[in-house]
């Protein structure tokens, strides 16, 4: 578990966009307490970079935990009781993994490990090996629904705070302009 030290110190070393990213799950989970706890997010965000989370996929534990718990280790119980903590885990988690469900870095890493053990299977089942890390975060978040080829919705959640970010980001703020249309005269 990282310190909230280290989480700083990663968090200032990242780069503008990442810690845009940051600022702006903050800002835009509609679940979420404000104000929200930047550095556990930069937490989060290390995590990501311990667990090899390819760059396409960085920011998905943020979408996750936002959409699941709105960043609360404790939050609410879902599904009639049984999924507990950051990401709504269910009891069978405790048994296949030693940790808490309710310590949310902790349930996070065991999270991401599973999600690693799961690519090999998305590699083999689906077409686009390129995409593999997303289709087992899917099957990992909601379960292997007959193993469909699928994004979660987390990572839709995730896709537009990336495309809002850069779009904040972007450094031109004059409207673009739009190439003469090439005509063909008989």
């Amino acid at each position: 578990m990282l310190g909230p030290a280290i989480a700083l110190i990663i968090l200032g070393a990242t780069p503008l966009p990442e810690a845009s990213l940051i600022d702006t799950a903050a800002s835009l989970c509609k679940n979420a307490k404000k104000p929200v706890n930047k550095a556990f997010l930069g937490e989060l965000m290390a995590l990501e970079v311990k667990h090899k989370v390819p760059t396409y996929a960085r920011g998905i534990t943020l979408a996750a935990a936002c959409r699941e718990s709105g960043y609360r280790a404790n939050g609410r119980r879902g599904d009639g009781g049984k999924a507990v903590g950051i990401l709504q885990m269910w009891p069978w988690w405790e048994r296949a993994y030693p940790f808490k469900r309710t310590q949310a870095l902790k349930a996070v890493d065991v999270w991401l490990t599973h999600i690693n053990k799961s690519i090999k299977k998305a590699r083999r089942k689906c077409k686009k090996p390129w995409r593999a890390w997303l289709i087992a975060q899917a099957w990992i978040s909601s379960g292997p629904q007959k193993w469909r080829c699928r994004y979660s919705r987390h990572y839709r959640l995730l896709r537009r705070w990336r495309w809002l970010v850069k779009k904040s980001l972007s450094v031109s703020t004059e409207p673009r302009k739009r190439p003469a249309s090439k005509r063909r005269s008989k």
